[in-house]
């Protein structure tokens, strides 16, 4: 039946824009029955228009996902569009709003969501090529209005059933931006810019409000590295106004970074040339890997306020990740960035000028401090807490020992001809880049080199083993001939006070001892004799020798002040024996010489005594008995105080002191390098191709330490220090720590030795004493003198016995059982020897 108002050239027009907008026959017979006339409207508000074009969008696009259809839908509203006749025009639009109002009721009572089983769905219809035509006015093409069934299904489910306009309205608010329109102003928010559309705030890009739910989670996506790109930038800017204040190494990663927006930029800028083709999804995946790049980089940029070490080593981190697309421009960041901390290692090895402040400021792992054994000197030790994790510590030592070998051999040897050669080959084999295992192999080469060099220069030309030899000889007694020679000649002065013993005195009676020891000239312009202590009353116990070293030795020995502390203690141990045998020798010369006729006299009187028990005495008589009867009980007591003194002296020197410099001796000839696994002929040297490429021999440039082992100057300094701290701190003689203690007394073991010295000490002092009073005593025809120097020889007997050897007994029997307990070999020996 033929509609009212129908134009031929718009027939069928309706029918198609009912079968668009899914319009059954029922509601197109309501709006257009026989002979019902609707008023033409003379106008159609554009605003209405809007809004009836947005609710057809709504419809087809995001509640039937009929794309198609919406373009077709386009195409018969701009065919309707192009009627001539105003009133035809007006009436068609008016009963398409009619339409809309009408389906808009009936949906809203009626449409649900059901699955493709439903018996309730509608059939999709579709459109053919011929659809196309539309445009076309003389066109007639009619398709069959859509259907749907009306049979019930009892498996839908209706509690679960909701309103289709409920589920979608959170997708779809209010009118939506064309794909196009947001294409055009993509390109300047992808290069950190803002625009109307994707304005930028603070700590991100607004998008706009008018996107369904896919538009707005795709731009998500898409607007990600342009947050990335203006992030990086600003990081970028921040650090070039602070660049002073960070490592080349971060320096060159900020240049890298700058390198890798440019790259950005140009790949942004070529997309955007053809902007008619692109589609959101299309600049997506365009810029996918992109993104990957940028958030790789965004995760770099946070390594920036860690040390530069550590920097780095989160760098090569990323060089190890599995993706390509993170492990190749982390490969290339961690190249790039490297390259001034490897430079910074070569400077350090080279030292051609040295300045630690930039190398402490650069991270490189070098720490300066006050060497704890040369207070007026700073030593240089290995920051163990700056080490990198993409350099092996085994090789961070070497770097390390490289640098302060040549530090050691330029500035305090002044080997500048062989540093120069050597600084001139470094820079040969250091110029071009080197993998992991060339690099390791020079650095071994280059330790091995150095090493050996540094080793020649200590042993034969610093004469390092020759003046140990010395310092043993002279402060550790070890040549007995020169300490004897001291007190032999020295007896005489240092029996008198401190006050009235000049340096006048000390030097000559140095200068004669060295007379007779034969050491050559040089080895003894360090030696000096001197007082330490004026306070004290005789000689004796205030003479000690000094040692000065100068020169590039001294780093290597250190202070003396170890070697001064033993002597020291060695020095009373052989005055307090000299004395006890130079007592001996008195008393030898006393029965010899003034007592020779007294003891004859006392023979005689045993004689008669044993014919006659009766005999009466002689006032004569009994000085001879009381002086023999002191005599015998003095000596017992010096024998047995010269036999503690000499094994106590010779537990020192045999299994303290001369073992271990054997022991350091045995360190030093020893045909193999046992403190590197790495020998020169069995270090792993740079292949074929790296060494025709540096066109350098990799030949020993030094002279071969063949009868001495190879060490660098920490290690001769740290085999020195081991060695004067095994004889000076030696368990026996410490005075720290529960391991020094007896394990009965809980007394430290030299606080007993030195206890048991002072009764030695006394028992000289009242040897003296005796000897003086037996003179006296019998060249006194005195009876009351007589008696008086009785008394004094009897107080002395009496302070022997009770206040000397009884004690001293007492004190030595606790001091070997300690020794005898204690878990030291070494000191159960000396403890046994002290018991027999």
């Amino acid at each position: 039946m033929p509609m009212p108002f129908q134009d031929p050239k718009t027939e069928g027009l309706l029918e198609r824009l009912a079968d668009c907008c899914k319009l059954d026959s029922l509601i197109m017979d309501k709006i257009f029955v026989e002979g019902s006339r609707i008023p033409v409207l003379h106008s159609v508000d554009i605003n209405d228009f809007n809004r009836v074009m947005d609710q057809f969008r709504e419809r087809l696009v995001y509640k039937q996902r009929e794309i198609g259809k919406w373009n077709q839908f386009q195409h018969i509203v701009n065919s309707i569009l192009k009627i001539e006749k105003r009133e035809v025009l007006v009436s068609y639009l008016s009963k398409m709003f009619q339409a809309i109002n009408s389906t808009d009721t009936q949906e809203h009572n009626s449409d649900l969501i059901l699955d493709d089983t439903s018996p309730y769905r509608f059939h999709k219809t579709s459109f053919s090529d011929r659809d196309k035509s539309l445009i076309d006015e003389s066109t007639e093409i009619k398709e069959p209005a859509a259907q749907y069934t009306n049979k019930p299904n009892k498996r839908v489910n209706t509690k679960t059933i909701r309103p289709l306009a409920a589920v979608i309205q959170q997708y779809s608010l209010g009118r939506v931006l064309e794909e196009s329109q947001l294409i055009q102003y993509l390109q300047f928010t992808l290069l950190g810019n803002t625009s109307q559309i994707f304005p930028l705030i603070e700590d991100g890009i607004q998008l706009p409000s008018e996107l369904n739910h896919g538009m707005a989670r795709l731009l998500h996506k898409i607007v990600e590295p342009a947050l990335l790109y203006r992030y990086l930038s600003k990081v970028i800017h921040d650090n070039e106004v602070h660049c002073h204040h960070i490592s080349q190494a971060k320096v060159a990663f900020l240049s890298q970074v700058s390198r890798e927006l440019k790259r950005y930029t140009k790949i942004i800028n070529n997309l955007f040339l053809n902007i008619d083709e692109l589609t959101l999804a299309r600049i997506y995946f365009e810029l996918k890997d992109e993104t990957i790049r940028l958030r790789t980089f965004y995760n770099f940029i946070r390594f920036l306020n860690l040390a530069t070490h550590a920097f780095l080593s989160q760098l090569q981190e990323f060089t190890k990740f599995g993706d390509v697309l993170i492990r190749d421009p982390a490969s290339e960041v961690f190249t790039i960035s490297a390259a001034p901390y490897y430079q910074l290692i070569r400077d350090w090895l080279a030292q051609e000028e040295f300045n630690i402040s930039r190398y402490q400021a650069e991270g490189l792992f070098v720490l300066t401090r006050p060497d704890p054994w040369n207070e007026d000197k700073l030593d240089f030790v290995l920051d163990k807490e700056k080490l990198p994790t993409f350099i092996d510590p085994d090789l961070c030592e070497k770097i390390f020992q490289i640098g302060k070998m040549i530090i050691f051999l330029k500035r305090e040897v002044r080997d500048l001809q062989w540093v120069n050669q050597y600084s001139n080959k470094l820079h040969s084999l250091f110029s071009g880049e080197m993998d992991s295992t060339d690099f390791k192999s020079f650095i071994d080469y280059e330790y091995q080199q150095v090493s050996e060099h540094l080793s020649h220069i200590v042993y034969n030309e610093l004469d390092f083993q020759r003046y140990l030899q010395v310092l043993h000889g002279f402060l550790l007694a070890g040549n007995g001939e020169f300490i004897e020679s001291l007190m032999s000649f020295g007896k005489n002065m240092l029996d008198r006070n401190v006050t009235s013993i000049t340096s006048r005195d000390l030097a000559e009676l140095l200068q004669k001892c060295i007379s007779l020891s034969e050491i050559e000239e040089k080895y003894i312009q360090g030696l000096d004799a001197r007082l330490l202590d004026l306070d004290q009353r005789r000689g004796w116990e205030s003479f000690t020798l000094d040692y000065v070293i100068d020169g590039p030795l001294s780093i290597i020995l250190g202070d003396l002040k170890e070697y001064l502390r033993m002597f020291n203690f060695l020095w009373r141990l052989h005055s307090l024996n000299f004395e006890l045998r130079e007592g001996w020798k008195t008393m030898s010369f006393l029965k010899k010489g003034l007592l020779h006729g007294c003891y004859k006299d006392l023979r005689k009187l045993k004689v008669l005594r044993r014919k006659d028990k009766f005999f009466v005495l002689s006032l004569h008589d009994q000085k001879l008995l009381m002086v023999d009867r002191l005599l015998r009980k003095v000596n017992v007591i010096r024998n047995l105080f010269i036999k503690f003194s000499e094994k106590v002296i010779s537990f020192f020197k045999l299994l303290i002191i001369d073992a271990n410099y054997q022991r350091l001796q045995q360190l030093f000839n020893g045909k193999t390098d046992e403190h590197n696994e790495m020998s020169w002929n069995g270090v792993l040297l740079p292949d074929d191709e790296y060494l025709e490429t540096a066109s350098v021999s990799f030949a020993p440039g030094s002279m071969s330490n063949e009868s001495h082992t190879v060490y660098n100057l920490d290690e001769f300094v740290e085999l020195h220090r081991n060695y004067i701290s095994s004889i000076s701190r030696h368990k026996f003689v410490n005075t720290e720590g529960d391991l020094s203690k007896g394990k009965i007394s809980g007394h430290y073991f030299i606080h007993q030795l030195n206890n048991l010295t002072e009764f030695v000490a006394k028992f000289v002092i009242v040897n003296q004493e005796i000897s003086h009073n037996i003179v006296e005593l019998l060249n006194t025809q005195d009876e009351e003198y007589y008696k008086v120097s009785q008394h004094r020889l009897s107080t002395l007997t009496n302070t022997l016995q009770t206040e000397i050897i009884e004690q001293f007994s007492q004190k030595l029997r606790v001091l070997t059982d300690d020794l005898i307990r204690d878990d030291d070999m070494e000191l159960r020996f000396f403890g046994l020897v002290l018991e027999s």
